[in-house]
């Protein structure tokens, strides 16, 4: 009995060293945003469309400058509330990419989330950061964040105020990217840093 007890414990520590290799070694799930999902996702408003597809809490869209009971629409203002692109334009045909536009008050939120299957989704924006300033600055914006830890975000150069985060993602490699501009000369838009952590949370939110 004492060695069929013994034989049986030996067999359950190697089972249990050989999950943890497994999962040491990346055989486990990744969890995260599926890349196919998405892609599902865009061809809702391949076109445009009038609601945004990506389900964000309003109040990770909001900004702190406007009152709290402001609602957050979709803004219609001479495009489309949502735009979905797959493949068109974009690095392969398996690229995604899905921008939102809303309206809080008298401020508009963009938000950008694009998708690769190779690659990092930070060159998808290679257009949008060219526009917004000095061109010699985009480079060495995509080459110091395409890696950018999840969970961090990090300020876009030029105006208006916008912040760039990656997105955990099953496959391939999903990033977005979360802006504030003013619809009124007069509005309130709020600091850089306010726009990173909802860029952050907005990740999150998209990863559960």
């Amino acid at each position: 009995m004492a060695k069929i007890r013994s034989r049986w414990v030996g067999a359950v520590a190697i089972v249990a060293l050989l999950v943890a290799l497994g999962a040491g070694c990346g055989l486990e799930n990744k969890r995260g945003v599926e890349l196919g999902h998405l892609r599902d996702l865009a061809r809702r408003v391949e076109g445009g469309g009038a609601e945004c597809p990506l389900a964000i809490p309003a109040r990770l869209l909001r900004p702190s400058t406007v009152d709290p009971e402001t609602p957050v629409e979709p803004l219609r203002v001479g495009v489309p509330g949502a735009v979905g692109v797959v493949g068109d334009g974009l690095p392969t045909d398996e690229s995604v990419t899905v921008t939102c536009r809303y309206r809080a008050d008298d401020v508009s939120v963009t938000l950008a989330v694009a998708g690769v299957s190779e690659g990092h989704a930070i060159a998808v924006f290679g257009d949008r950061l060219a526009k917004r300033g000095d061109g010699a600055t985009v480079l060495p914006f995509i080459d110091v964040n395409g890696e950018l830890p999840v969970g961090r975000a990090s300020a876009l150069p030029g105006e208006p105020p916008a912040a760039f985060t990656r997105v955990s993602a099953a496959t391939g490699d999903i990033a977005l990217v979360l802006s504030v501009d003013r619809l009124d000369a007069d509005a309130r838009i709020p600091a850089v840093g306010e726009i990173e952590r909802n860029a952050v949370d907005i990740a999150a939110t998209l990863a559960d």
